[in-house]
């Protein structure tokens, strides 16, 4: 692997781990704020996360991070406000 795909390799990573620590973010200011612009950033969150793009960016099943997302941030959708479609 050259520099230049290690680079992409990098940023790809990068992309990912934010959008992560986004949803972290998000979700606590959700459970705890009930603030309705933090439920929609979860839905927005979610979606990329599901995308093909984001598979594309690191192999991983979007489905399996928001998984793990929602276990380590004790995620609880009665605490979510609802941000609609």
């Amino acid at each position: 692997m050259n520099d230049i795909e290690k680079a992409y390799r990098a940023l790809a990573a990068s992309i990912v781990l934010q959008a992560a620590k986004d949803y972290r973010h998000a979700v606590w200011k959700a459970m705890h704020r009930q603030d309705m612009k933090a439920a929609y950033v979860i839905k927005k969150l979610e979606k990329f996360l599901r995308s093909s793009w984001c598979f594309d960016l690191c192999d991983i099943d979007g489905e399996r991070i928001i998984k793990t997302l929602r276990k380590e941030c004790r995620y609880d959708s009665k605490r979510i406000p609802y941000a609609g479609k």
